[in-house]
């Protein structure tokens, strides 16, 4: 394992400038320093891992990278690349949930949770959706699925806490409640009302999620 510092810091530091720079809407410098963010955590998972490099890992890492791209480039026709390559990443990382091979302890209290939870995360995801005004089916399908999905990912991390309360549990439910709700405020900012907090707590989500992906993959590669 090398020195994981300076990535660790570039990583840190990049991200607050960007958080500054959004605050104070200076557009251009986020253009020039959010690209820099995912090659930094990047670099910091390669120092860090024990293991050879994940190819698929990788590609979840750097598909949210071409996420970043296509909205600073055009953040109304980039949408829906950016849903598309979400989507990918989360697979990605269901995927790799799912091969921890945690058996699902399933009781009353736990499902009736879950669903609870589910219920009130569609809601949110719902009023979003209220505000997209008309689409075609084919749009409105890609957004429900889209929502679906990473509501879903948070469900099992949930019950896949329950049933183990270790830190690789812990872990992913950290990173999946994160993704999920640096998405909804992402998407109240962008069709909803756009408040400066809102935004903010957008950028802190996915950043975290970043990192919380790296300690995870790394994590389960140490058992």
């Amino acid at each position: 394992m090398r020195d994981s510092t300076p990535s660790l810091y570039a990583y840190i530091i990049t991200s607050l400038l960007v958080i500054i720079f959004y605050v104070l809407k200076l557009e251009d410098f986020i253009t020039i320093f959010k690209p820099v963010i995912v090659p930094a955590i990047y670099f910091y998972y390669i120092q860090t891992t024990i293991r050879p490099i994940d190819i698929l890992f990788s590609l979840a890492i750097w598909i949210f990278f071409i996420a970043d791209m296509a909205e600073i480039v055009d953040s109304e026709r980039g949408i829906y690349l950016m849903m598309f390559c979400g989507l990918i990443s989360y697979f990605i990382m269901f995927r790799y949930g799912l091969k921890d091979g945690v058996k699902l302890s399933l009781s009353f209290k736990t499902l009736l949770i879950t669903i609870v939870l589910f219920g009130g995360l569609a809601l949110a995801a719902s009023y979003i959706i209220t505000y997209l005004g008309p689409l075609d089916i084919v749009r409105l399908s890609f957004f429900i699925i889209y929502a679906v999905v990473i509501i879903s990912i948070v469900c099992y991390a949930l019950l896949r806490f329950f049933s183990k309360n270790d830190q690789l549990s812990r872990l992913f439910l950290a990173m999946a409640s994160v993704m999920f709700l640096s998405d909804l405020l992402y998407a109240y900012t962008r069709y909803v009302e756009f408040y400066t907090l809102v935004g903010v707590l957008s950028f802190v989500g996915q950043f975290i999620s970043y990192y919380w992906m790296v300690e995870y993959f790394n994590k389960r590669k140490m058992i």
